[in-house]
């Protein structure tokens, strides 16, 4: 579903949630409650075996949400190892007809590798990884063979520390390219960031890198001293000093840097926001939330979500296509 110029509150959202979480029985009723049809993205973490994440999908899957299983193309040492992963996803997803995945490079260090280390200081093994990157993984065929209908790959508002703005522009037009050519949908998923308007600064470069898909990024209700932490993990600059809710201070300034004003304005005003929200027009948009405050807390914020998107379209009249 495409929504043109709207608030963020308009957006559909997906979330992240560790495959851990998803297949622990804490979870099973609180998982029941988030809207049905809801994309569940699950991490591979490494040194944990991929069956982990197949398992998660297939009980996502079973209670009505969508999993988008992550794939790190560096953790493979052969081709056949990758191929038995997309296989079982495949399956879990009714026949691929509808797999989507997050497709990262992901560490150096292959999972067999990782999996195999000894607790001591013994050697392990070196074996190289099969794929030396994502855009090596996805000219290799696999996505396409076995009915990858979507990809996503991972986009930073904020840059990566010691690599060129143009090397990631660059990276992104470069894979966004060689799926199209396979016939698969490119999206760009973004890191969270508290910064609204590099955010929109990104999603104005989308289309001319070959993207029509953005997810933004963002925390969801968390705790300022446990939001630290995990800014201080991820290398994500934290929020203004002072800000009492950074989340909803970031959902603020979204809806701002997307949603034009109204009331009595002069023409350069209303250029201005014709500029504002061209970028969002052409993007088919989306929230992608990050639960660190933890799933109950995520939970309740999407049920109140969820409650305000069904409501919203009769009050945004004339605002979505």
């Amino acid at each position: 579903r495409r929504l043109r110029g709207m608030s963020p509150w308009l957006w559909p959202v997906s979330i992240e949630l560790l495959p851990s979480v998803i297949l622990g029985d804490a979870s099973s009723s609180l998982l029941r409650r988030v809207p049905a049809s809801t994309r569940v993205f699950l991490p591979h973490i490494p040194g944990l075996p991929y069956s982990d994440v197949v398992h998660a999908a297939a009980r996502l899957r079973d209670i009505g949400l969508r999993p988008v299983p992550h794939v790190a193309a560096r953790r493979w040492t052969s081709a056949d190892e990758a191929r038995d992963a997309l296989s079982s996803l495949a399956a879990v997803t009714r026949g691929g007809v509808d797999l989507d995945v997050l497709l990262i490079g992901g560490e150096e260090v292959p999972q067999r590798v990782v999996a195999s280390m000894p607790t001591d200081r013994g050697a392990a093994s070196t074996a190289g990884p099969a794929f030396n990157s994502a855009l090596d993984f996805i000219n290799s065929g696999m996505l396409a063979e076995y009915g990858v209908r979507s990809v996503g790959m991972a986009a930073h508002p904020q840059g990566i520390s010691g690599v060129a703005p143009g090397v990631l522009a660059q990276a992104l037009a470069d894979k966004a390219s060689a799926l199209a050519r396979q016939g698969i949908q490119a999206e760009a998923v973004t890191q969270f960031c508290f910064d609204a308007r590099a955010v929109k600064q990104l999603a104005g470069s989308l289309p001319e890198l070959g993207l029509e898909r953005l997810s933004v990024g963002v925390p969801g209700p968390t705790p300022s001293k446990q939001l630290a932490k995990f800014c201080q993990l991820c290398k994500v600059p934290p929020p203004p000093a002072g800000i009492e809710d950074p989340h909803q201070q970031l959902m603020d300034a979204l809806s701002e840097a997307c949603t034009p004003r109204s009331g009595g304005r002069g023409d350069q005003a209303k250029a201005q926001d014709a500029g504002r929200t061209a970028v969002w027009d052409a993007l088919g948009c989306a929230l992608h939330i990050f639960p660190f405050g933890g799933l109950e807390r995520t939970v309740l914020w999407l049920e109140r979500y969820s409650a305000h998107f069904q409501e919203a379209p009769k009050h945004a009249k004339g605002t979505s296509s």
